[in-house]
């Protein structure tokens, strides 16, 4: 048992962190848990990150895309011309035991080897990415289009260097680069993602750099909080240059994220989780996949996350999702007037299609109880019908789904039809 579960941490698991000690964490808690007396410890430096999810191409359709956009390109955008020289290394890093020392080693050197095949298409990773916001013609005026004949001098060019100016900061990391065999492979894609998304908005506030540097200011009235930090500011220039950094750092990632593969964030407050939900669902496997997510509920019911949900009840083949109160703090240390809402998503392989909603719970009690509960199934048209955003509603109770979809059946009472009253 031991034997497969190690087997299964190095070959099937994969993770990436912005925080590199929640990486070194996650390596340590799957090193106890398949711990195997006798021999060394599993070679996770592949398979678990330090990166930003969010920073970065998240499948080779993006790439894809950007060709698209020019005119008369011969490249072909397909995984083999991309990531195909990294697999020969990749399968003899699949097949390694880790039974010894060297074997560690030898995979340590297989990894260097995929790293290496793989720096051209990691340019140009980088140079789609940075590229919206460039403020300097080099990059911003890129000619993608002549790829096939730039990519063996890309790595001198003046344009990878102010992409990486502006990626640098931000941990950037590119999902084929970091996991090319999961791009390779028949899936194209992960088959199972599991995560609970930062729910925080990309902003810049100085008043939080400050107090987080000098927790004593949070104590004063704002007027005071912003004179002391103007003073500390003149005092300590180490510090207000930190802060210029964050500031531009922040700036950048605001427009990468409005400018990326994340449809509908310009609306609303930039929020992290709304660009989490558009980056599990395009690095997800067309042909299987299933996710479970951890989400405000204004994600199926904000007018922000509109262009998911279209897309998520257009393409799903099944949506559950369960709503929680977390009345008296009962799942997350958060404001108790919370309502999360738990979202399992099935790309394929699914026996019941369609869309559930189930909850809301407000104690693990009745959680546990009604959890399993049979709810009832909504068709994705009858969903999308039910309101010009999709927006699904939060029910009193399970019970009423039943009563919700029968009222349901009856023509929408804002709906303009004409010969209709």
């Amino acid at each position: 048992g031991q034997l497969l579960r190690r087997m299964i941490a190095r070959r099937c698991i994969y993770g990436v962190d912005l925080n590199p000690i929640t990486v070194q964490l996650a390596q340590l808690s799957i090193w106890i848990h398949t711990f195997v007396p006798g021999l060394p410890l599993s070679l996770l430096d592949h398979n678990l990150v330090n990166g930003n999810a969010l920073v970065g191409i998240g499948s080779l359709d993006e790439i894809k895309k950007k060709f698209d956009e020019g005119v008369g390109t011969l490249f072909a955008v397909d995984a083999d011309n991309l990531l195909g020289q990294a697999a020969e290394p990749l399968k003899k890093l699949a097949q390694l035991s880790d039974a010894s020392v060297k074997d560690i080693e030898t995979g340590r050197g297989l990894i260097e080897e995929a790293r290496l095949k793989t720096l051209e298409t990691k340019a140009l990773c980088d140079l789609i990415t940075a590229q919206p916001v460039a403020d300097d013609e080099r990059l911003r005026d890129y000619p993608f289009e002549d790829w096939e004949l730039q990519r063996s001098e890309v790595q001198a060019s003046a344009a990878l260097k102010l992409a990486r100016e502006i990626l640098e900061p931000l941990t950037a990391m590119h999902f084929p680069i970091a996991f090319p065999e999961v791009f390779l492979g028949r899936s194209q894609g992960f088959n199972v993602i599991l995560g609970n998304p930062p729910w925080e908005e990309v902003k810049a506030e100085e008043r939080d750099f400050w107090t987080g540097v000098f927790p004593g200011l949070r104590g004063l009235s704002q007027r005071e909080q912003v004179q002391q930090w103007q003073k500390l500011a003149e005092a300590r220039p180490d510090l207000q240059e930190n802060w210029r950094i964050i500031e531009a750092s922040t700036n950048y990632l605001a427009g990468i994220l409005k400018t990326g593969n994340f449809p509908g964030l310009e609306t609303g407050d930039l929020d992290l989780y709304k660009a989490f939900c558009w980056r599990f669902w395009h690095v997800a496997s067309r042909n299987l996949a299933k996710i479970g997510i951890v989400l405000p509920r204004s994600a199926v019911a904000a007018k922000g996350s509109e262009a998911f949900r279209k897309e998520l009840f257009s393409a799903a083949q099944s949506v559950d999702v369960t709503t929680l109160q977390n009345t008296g703090r009962w799942i997350f240390d958060i404001h108790p007037q919370y309502t999360i809402a738990l979202s399992c998503l099935s790309k394929s392989g699914v026996k019941g299609q369609g869309i559930t909603i189930k909850g809301p719970f407000n104690s693990l009690r009745k959680y546990l109880a009604g959890v399993n509960e049979n709810s009832l199934r909504f068709s994705s048209k009858e969903v999308l019908g039910w309101s010009d955003d999709g927006a699904l509603p939060l029910l009193p109770s399970n019970y009423s789904a039943e009563v919700f979809g029968q009222l349901r059946k009856s023509p929408r009472l804002d709906l303009f039809e004409e010969g209709h009253w």
